[in-house]
């Protein structure tokens, strides 16, 4: 389909920073911050494991964001906005998860039988390649 796990959390980062441009009209600055740090968090990281931790950091930080504005005075149109920002950044990660736990037992495959196998065992080390880091 070509949505792989970066491209949903590609996703998830417009999508959060779009709540922030929300939050921008409302007093959650501290919470618009976090959610703009762990956004640039999870751009910036590069291994599957940071990538994994960086976007819990950023659910953390959407979700602090979502509950502040929740209890704010936001006007319809923001209101309906921020519900469907949230359910799409939601889904977006309930598509990752699916999507990391086939792509994890590719992984494991890869790296049990094909490096972990005859003659790859042993040349393996030769030629530099390594075991592949799962999204967890």
């Amino acid at each position: 389909s070509g949505y792989g796990i970066a491209t949903n959390l590609d996703l998830r980062v417009e999508y959060a920073r779009n709540l922030c441009k929300i939050a921008a009209r409302y007093d959650a600055s501290a919470e618009t911050t976090a959610v703009e740090d762990a956004c640039s968090a999870l751009e910036s990281t590069e291994s599957f494991g940071d990538k994994y931790e960086a976007n819990n950091t950023l659910t953390d930080a959407v979700d602090a964001l979502d509950l502040t504005l929740q209890n704010l005075s936001l006007s319809q149109e923001d209101e309906s906005y921020r519900k469907s920002l949230t359910a799409d950044i939601a889904s977006y990660e309930m598509k990752i998860d699916k999507l990391a736990t086939d792509f994890n037992a590719e992984i494991r495959q890869f790296n049990d039988h094909i490096l972990g196998g005859f003659p790859a065992n042993i040349f393996g080390g030769l030629t530099g390649i390594n075991e592949v880091e799962e999204y967890a």
